[in-house]
């Protein structure tokens, strides 16, 4: 039975490793074209705002477009709120990347 129950926390223990997604990078400023804005509840009913940016990146001298997701909450939503699909924002957003995706989170929009 002890063996069980040792054998249990360590399951436990390695699905919450698994499954804690990977620290975010340090702020910078992202320049992009709005391709998509919504508004969305999260579970815990607050307000967010996920704005899809258009980039152009580059990879061995190709350069190629990416539509990346930004997300917006708590006082950035509100300011997020206003972006318009088709226009150009600047923010101050931190980057992470998850199973090789990447994403944003919004701490300021800039105007």
């Amino acid at each position: 039975m002890k063996r069980f129950a040792i054998g249990t926390v360590i399951v436990a223990i390695l699905t919450i490793i698994a499954l804690v997604p990977f620290a975010t990078a340090a702020p910078q400023i992202i320049t992009g074209k709005a391709t998509n804005v919504g508004t969305f509840l999260d579970t815990n009913g607050q307000t967010y705002v996920r704005i899809i940016i258009q980039e152009t990146r580059s990879l061995e001298g190709i350069e190629y477009s990416l539509e990346v997701p930004a997300m917006a909450f708590g006082n950035a939503a509100e300011a997020a709120k206003l972006v318009k699909v088709g226009e150009t924002i600047k923010m101050i957003a931190s980057a992470r990347e998850y199973q090789g995706r990447s994403s944003y989170t919004i701490h300021k929009i800039l105007k």
